[in-house]
């Protein structure tokens, strides 16, 4: 009865959702989607009929902007379905949807089923939310991996299941990738885990991976970021040293 009962919520959510998204599927290109997409597109030029001599450079200038598996991951797709309104909408169409469905199920296990399904209809409904699951920008990306992360992170804390851990595991390494942002969250996750270890062990392994990607992504977004940059108050081109930029700079500018 729970399972016909989640399955008719979840029916519901995606009707709502799918009804107020679709009419903006064919939308027009804002101009941050029309620059990333041709970043996208610029992904692998040695798989063009006329491939960039310089293409490693090129390369290592977009990772600096977005961590490689959103470019990767929207050119194949623009490689099968092609680069029309509707094809760069559909993943993140997608991604919105996975995204109130996680919101419904993470309420569900916080408090109750009612919770859940009202949260999630609020997202669903949510004029910033339908803005960013139709266009062509990772923002959705980002709120459905935390999304299911602290949903796998509260199932890991209350069971200590070990396939539990393995699938956070595996969506942190998914979150690095996709934005930098998420090693800000996987620094505040790897802090609560490693204290809660003494009460339940949770592995040095997932200490030693979180800590690697932290100062190795850190590392090579920074690099190329502020390589060849002498004047310290340009502003920084990528997430990860956006928000440094912001923490640091911006309050002394305030405080002037």
């Amino acid at each position: 009865m729970q399972r016909w009962h989640l399955a008719i919520q979840l029916a519901i959510l995606s009707a709502v959702y799918l009804a107020l998204r679709i009419p903006l599927m064919t939308s027009a290109l804002w101009h941050d989607e029309i620059y990333n997409t041709s970043l996208y597109l610029n992904t692998l030029p040695l798989l063009q009929a006329n491939p960039d001599p310089g293409w490693g450079a090129d390369w290592a200038k977009q990772i600096s902007i977005h961590p490689p598996l959103v470019s990767l991951g929207y050119f194949a797709w623009i490689q099968v379905f092609g680069d029309s309104e509707l094809s760069l909408h559909t993943p993140t169409l997608v991604a919105g949807l996975l995204s109130v469905w996680l919101t419904h199920l993470l309420g569900r296990e916080l408090f109750d089923s009612t919770t859940g399904f009202v949260a999630s209809l609020a997202l669903a409904c949510c004029s910033a939310h339908m803005v960013f699951s139709t266009q062509a920008v990772h923002a959705v990306f980002e709120l459905t991996c935390y999304a299911a992360s602290v949903l796998l992170l509260y199932r890991l804390w209350r069971t200590q299941d070990v396939r539990t851990k393995r699938g956070l595991l595996a969506l942190n390494v998914l979150g690095v990738l996709t934005f930098y942002h998420y090693m800000y969250y996987l620094a505040a996750q790897t802090a609560l885990l490693w204290w809660r270890r003494r009460e339940h062990e949770v592995g040095a392994v997932y200490f030693v991976v979180a800590i690697s990607a932290i100062v190795g992504f850190g590392l090579f977004a920074m690099f190329y970021t502020y390589a060849g940059v002498i004047n310290l108050d340009e502003f920084p081109v990528n997430d990860l040293s956006t928000t440094i930029y912001n923490g640091v700079r911006l309050p002394q500018q305030f405080t002037r």
